[in-house]
Formats: structure tokens, C-alpha cells, sequence
């Protein structure tokens, strides 16, 4: 069970003493300017926020590290950046996986 836990609480220690580090004006519509203070604040990669139209999307893995089999899971950062959209009030979250799409048959 403590193997469970460790994770856990590790990126709840990670997002514990993490503030708001700017006021979302509008959750609803943010700024890229405004994604972009969150992931400096968890030190992530700005370009794992990206806006599409009203809608964030959250990509913490880049084709480039998809193509060269080599990607280095920064857990805590992800668990910080979803943790400081929980604080926003930010609710439109995409998320971008590297999982292959499943074929449709019709």
C-alpha cells in the first residue's frame, strides 16, 4: 500500500506550497500568457499548455520524444500544472497522450 501512496504524495508535497502564481481573469477564456506563468511556475515545458480557441490542452510528451522512443516523465511537474488549473478554475482541459488512436471500423 505504501507503494501506492509514494506517488501520490510525492506530487501532493510537489503542489502543496504551489500558489496561484497569477489570477486567471476568465477561466473560461484564458491566455496562452496565462498558461504559460503556470507551467513556469511548475517549471514545465511551456509548450505542454497550449490554447485552441477557448480550450487548453495539456501535451506533456512531444512528438520528437514519441519519434525517438526517449521521453523522461517529469511527474511532479505534470501533477503541479494540474493542480494549478484546479486553482484557476480553469475547467476546458484537453489532454494529448502518447497512446495510438484506435481505428474505427464501419
Amino acid at each position: 500500500m505504501k507503494l501506492v501512496l509514494l506517488p501520490v504524495t510525492l506530487i501532493a508535497a510537489a503542489c502543496a506550497s504551489t500558489d496561484v502564481p497569477a489570477n486567471v481573469a476568465d477561466p473560461d477564456n484564458p491566455t496562452q500568457i496565462e498558461l504559460d506563468a503556470i507551467a513556469d511556475s511548475c517549471d514545465a515545458p511551456l509548450d505542454w499548455l497550449q490554447l485552441d480557441g477557448s480550450q487548453v490542452n495539456f501535451r506533456p510528451i512531444t512528438d520528437e520524444e514519441i519519434a525517438s522512443g526517449e521521453f523522461d516523465p517529469k511527474f511532479e511537474a505534470a501533477g503541479c500544472v494540474f493542480e494549478m488549473i484546479r486553482k484557476t478554475g480553469i475547467t476546458k482541459v484537453g489532454f494529448t497522450g502518447n497512446g495510438k488512436a484506435r481505428e474505427i471500423e464501419q
